[in-house]
């Protein structure tokens, strides 16, 4: 009786110590598995980013069950620990490069916003370091280049362990890279995320260097896509939910900063969907919410560093464009104007997309506040578009979206 208590006690402090190993990636996985719960409720304003930032959780997520297992089975007796061993560390490698891999496929497409580049990206430079994580694991089952299981069941790093490390290292440097060489392109809380992303997980990644089998990398990994998805999910109330530009929520907040800033000239740009009613009536809703988006895409495209895009109301978009003269501002028209040509040569749609566009330079002595500059604008774009209708009515066999000039 007594000898059984003692084994019943034994029991539970095995427990304990163990659980005292794996606390933190216990509550990283919980963690872990309401954000994923979160993501599945709601959603990004874009389908790649939200479909990338579930795998990069879902990965986490796998990693964190596959460490909880090592670390349960690393010592324990028996031929079944053994192999579940060997089986769990393999994963354990082949997952953990995969999180930051697809963090820089996500801080990428928010950066370019190109779906053609982003593919020929992935498969040109992304994914190799994976492929070679990949093999380098399977084949250390084999011949121990990564990690080694001994006599007692026990987890040893290989000599080849730090070509693991350079690959995590590799993702790491390119979200630094792409963040600050492109910050221009992104929200400053967006920039904070995804620098967050890098900083806690390395922070982490140089404390348990010191500490063999301190468990801070995965955590700090937890807390960084914690970061990611609120800062997001607050944003989206800045977003137009369909094209992803910036709503006019966001734009007269934009303005007003500006405005209390005594700001030195810029120019907006006001662009009207020509004979957007036609195609909705002609070719149903959903074609022209389709249109909408894509010519989110072709202001997206046509952008400078540092342009401003907002969805303002229905089909009407605006651009704040820092420029200080006319010659400026007329270039960043025409180049909107070359996009969308080039984008019509492709035939995506069976009309093509014709834009009103007009725009003005900021005067501090005649906009005396944000709704005054945005009324001048929206003028100029009028003055445009009456234009196009006079010339579109001239033309006897303008009768369908697709006669559109």
């Amino acid at each position: 009786m007594k000898e059984a208590v003692e084994n019943c006690l034994t029991g539970k402090q095995i427990i304990m110590m163990l659980f005292d190993k794996i606390d933190l990636l216990i509550y990283s996985l919980i963690v872990s598995l309401l954000t994923i719960m979160f993501v599945n409720k709601t959603s990004f304003k874009e389908k790649y980013i939200n479909n990338t930032f579930k795998f990069s959780v879902f990965s986490i997520i796998m990693y964190l069950i596959v460490d909880i297992g090592s670390i349960a089975v690393d010592g324990l007796s028996g031929n079944m620990n053994f192999v579940s061993h060997y089986l769990f560390i393999f994963l354990f490698y082949f997952f953990g490069p995969l999180a930051p891999f697809f963090w820089v496929l996500l801080v990428d497409y928010e950066i370019f916003r190109d779906r053609k580049g982003f593919y020929r990206r992935i498969k040109t430079v992304y994914i190799y370091p994976v492929l070679i994580n990949t093999i380098l694991s399977l084949a250390s089952i084999f011949n121990g280049w990564f990690f080694l299981v001994d006599e007692n069941n026990l987890y040893m790093r290989g000599n080849l362990f730090l070509i693991h490390g350079l690959v995590y290292f590799f993702y790491v440097v390119t979200i630094l890279f792409l963040t600050i060489r492109f910050r221009k392109r992104l929200e400053k809380k967006f920039i904070f995320s995804m620098i967050m992303i890098v900083v806690f997980p390395t922070i982490a990644g140089i404390f348990q260097s010191f500490f063999y089998g301190l468990e801070l990398i995965w955590p700090a990994m937890t807390v960084s896509v914690m970061i990611y998805f609120f800062i997001h999910q607050t944003n989206l109330l800045n977003y137009d939910y369909l094209t992803g530009l910036h709503n006019r929520r966001s734009l007269d907040d934009y303005l007003k900063t500006h405005f209390a800033k005594c700001p030195k000239k810029y120019g907006g740009i006001m662009i009207d969907v020509f004979k957007f009613k036609l195609i909705n009536d002609e070719y149903g809703h959903k074609v022209g919410d389709e249109v909408l988006i894509e010519v989110g895409k072709i202001l997206r495209n046509a952008a400078e560093n540092g342009d401003f895009l907002c969805r303002y109301a229905g089909d009407e978009f605006f651009i704040v464009s820092e420029v200080s003269e006319e010659a400026e501002l007329q270039k960043r028209i025409d180049r909107i104007e070359e996009t969308l040509k080039k984008y019509n040569e492709e035939k995506r749609f069976t009309f093509k997309i014709s834009l009103s566009i007009g725009g003005i330079l900021y005067e501090k002595s005649e906009h005396k506040d944000p709704d005054k500059f945005i009324s001048d604008v929206d003028i100029q774009m009028y003055k445009i578009k009456n234009r196009q209708k006079r010339e579109y009515s001239r033309d006897d066999s303008a009768t369908l979206p697709g006669n559109l000039r």
